[in-house]
This record gives structure tokens, sequence and C-alpha cells, in this order.
């Protein structure tokens, strides 16, 4: 194999806390992504559950995925760990109840390679269930194709805050050497929520 085919483009970084009820589904739509040159890295935040042993299988059934086991210090110091780990291109951030399309990871790979983007942010379909497994509502957000560079990304700030541009970071993939220039980490103080919106 050569150097370039060994090359890693996208790490995809899931923290994992008592998710067995849908890992698996989660961590399969990530095996049998249509990009094959990407990584996995799994931070298992002290689980009470069998999330622990479910990430520990997909290690052995896929050389591309890492399990790291932690106590539970929260899900910004878990993804503060992935990036410190991450040796991809592009960083994406996974939660451990996710679904995505199979060819999810290429398509935005590609359109930050065309752009040359340090961030690209994509649209999404949100479910939300309740106790009972049962849904009960979903929200569709879809962007119009539009790039801004240097200055016109803050003077256009607060439409892409209006838009939701700016609430989440598993919607987007981010440059890994723009990540680590800038310093940029999540607040470990946050550790139910908000945190997405502050990095």
């Amino acid at each position: 194999m050569s150097r370039e085919a060994a090359r890693i483009k996208v790490s995809m970084i899931i923290p994992v806390y008592n998710a067995e009820q849908y890992l698996r589904e989660t961590l399969e739509c990530v095996r049998t992504q249509s990009l094959n040159e990407i990584e996995v890295i799994l931070i298992n935040d002290g689980s009470q559950d069998g999330s622990g042993q479910i990430c520990d299988e997909y290690q052995r059934k896929d050389p591309r995925f890492t399990v790291i086991h932690q106590e539970n210090k929260g899900m910004c110091a878990a993804r503060n760990l992935g990036i410190s780990l991450a040796k991809g291109e592009y960083i994406a951030f996974g939660d451990n109840d996710d679904v995505i399309s199979v060819d999810f990871l290429e398509k935005n790979y590609l359109v930050a390679k065309r752009k040359d983007a340090d961030i690209v942010k994509y649209g999404r379909k949100t479910i939300y269930v309740n106790a009972d497994n049962k849904v009960v509502g979903e929200e569709i957000r879809a962007f119009q194709p539009s790039s801004y560079e240097g200055k016109e990304l803050k003077e256009n700030y607060f439409v892409l805050q209006r838009i939701g541009a700016l609430t989440s970071v598993w919607d987007g993939l981010y440059r890994k050497e723009a990540v680590l220039k800038s310093g940029i980490r999540f607040h470990e103080q946050f550790r139910y929520g908000n945190e997405d919106t502050l990095f």
C-alpha cells in the first residue's frame, strides 16, 4: 500500500457513555462508510452498561477503530482527548446515537478539498425520541451552498448563527491543522450541553 493510500483523511471522534441501545447501529454506519481512509476514535467515558464491550468488539473487527477507556470526565474531556490522538487531515465529531448515510464522510471530505476549507458544515435531520423510544418530533435543517473567507465570515456571523450553522459540532468537518494551530478545545466544565456553540 502506498503512503498516499494509507493517509488518513478523516478522524471521527465519538465519545461513548451508556449507549448500548444505539451504539452498534452508530458504529456500523461509520464502519461501512464509502470513504475508506478514516480512523474512528471511541472514548468510552466510564460507561456503566455494555458500551465498553461493544467498543472493544468493533476495535477487534476493524483496525481503523481505536478505543480508549477512561473514568467519566464528560463529553468535552472525551472530545479533547480524541483531538489529541487524531491523525486525520480533517476531524469529524459524532455522538453515540447518530445514524449517518454511507457516503456522508466522503461527500463532505470532497467538498472540503474542493474548497480548501478549514470548516465544512452540512445539513442534518434531528429525530427526538422519548423514554419509550417513540418518535415525538423531528427537525430538518438544509443549507444553501455558500462559502465564506476571512472577513466575510465575521460579517456573516449572525446569519450563520440564525440558520443554525454554529450550534453543533457533529454537523461539520474541521481541518485538524487549523484546530491545533488555533488552540481551540472544548471547555471541560461544560458536561451536559451547550459546549458546541462555545467551541
